[in-house]
């Protein structure tokens, strides 16, 4: 068994069967979330926020059982240099909220993304920009939730 599916395993295992996933790009100036629904099928782009008190009522009004976080890997899959921002807000989730948290390669995400988006003739150029990290946090969940 692979590393990742073992993770994965561990993190499934210790999930409340009712409840949704909240996905998250981090960032140093935005943090974007996504949300899955109840039966961890769909994820949903939600929003940008800035700070992690900003969960505080997010958690609850999703009722929200775990999170999954964008791990940033450089291309090359070593690790750079926002990983311990990552790691570290991670860990405040976890223990501030309770919650079980899986890391999960982000690299090309975003490029993935705009590029999926931008053949999107509903979505504007603009709009795409300012809610990128939100759009980045649904693909890093859809990828966890295709494994479920």
């Amino acid at each position: 068994m692979e590393t990742q599916d073992f993770l994965l395993d561990l993190f499934k295992s210790t999930l409340s069967p009712k409840g949704k996933l909240l996905g998250i790009d981090y960032g140093m100036k935005r943090i974007g979330l996504a949300v899955s629904d109840e039966q961890k099928k769909v994820a949903t782009p939600l929003f940008i926020i800035h700070k992690l008190n900003e969960l505080d009522a997010l958690i609850p009004k999703h009722a929200i059982v775990g999170c999954v976080i964008g791990y940033p890997l450089q291309p090359d899959g070593t690790e750079g240099d926002i990983i311990h921002q990552v790691m570290l807000f991670g860990d405040r989730v976890s223990t501030k909220y309770h919650l079980p948290v899986l890391y999960v390669d982000e690299r090309l995400s975003s490029v993935s993304v705009e590029k999926k988006m931008s053949n999107d003739t509903f979505i504007s150029y603009k709009h795409l920009q300012e809610n990128l990290d939100a759009y980045v946090a649904a693909h890093l969940l859809e990828q966890v939730l295709k494994r479920f």
